[in-house]
């Protein structure tokens, strides 16, 4: 990720997870849409 800490860019990312993570156990997601849902978020930002 260009100008952006690797330390920021892991923060955002673990909370993406939990979020993720939270929000399957919440709509009983599939994991499969959960981890779809999770890549969405990380590409957008990676933008």
């Amino acid at each position: 990720l260009k100008g952006l800490p690797a330390v920021t860019w892991y923060n955002e990312l673990s909370e993406i997870q939990s979020v993720e993570v939270m929000n399957a156990l919440v709509r009983s997601k599939p994991v499969k849409q959960a981890t779809r849902d999770m890549m969405r978020a990380i590409k957008a930002i990676e933008k």
